[in-house]
């Protein structure tokens, strides 16, 4: 893989299911590699994929579905989750002297 002719794009995505599946995650910069294909083509059949339910998509690649760890990406919570820092009270007013 990685030289010659273009592979086509639903043979690539299954051959990125697999290697997910094989290894449990993959990185985008394998992938380019391997594939012979620029980053962001590697990025959108990760989000086709993702889109289909496996892999779920984190940061620099793919973990397989099963073995995502639980509440570690904020993607893969609901928004209401998120943790979020309280904001003081605006404008902040200063004591009359």
């Amino acid at each position: 893989m990685g030289t010659g002719d273009p592979i086509p794009a639903l043979q690539r995505r299954a051959l990125i299911l697999d290697l997910v599946r094989r290894d449990g995650a993959v990185r985008v910069t394998r992938l380019v590699e391997q594939l012979g294909v620029s980053d962001m083509t590697v990025r959108r059949d990760l989000e086709v994929l993702a889109r289909s339910g496996s892999p779920e998509k984190v940061h620099g690649g793919a973990v397989a579905t099963s073995t995502a760890p639980p509440g570690r990406s904020p993607a893969s919570r609901p928004r209401s989750t998120w943790s979020r820092r309280p904001r003081p009270p605006w404008p902040r007013r200063r004591p009359a002297s």
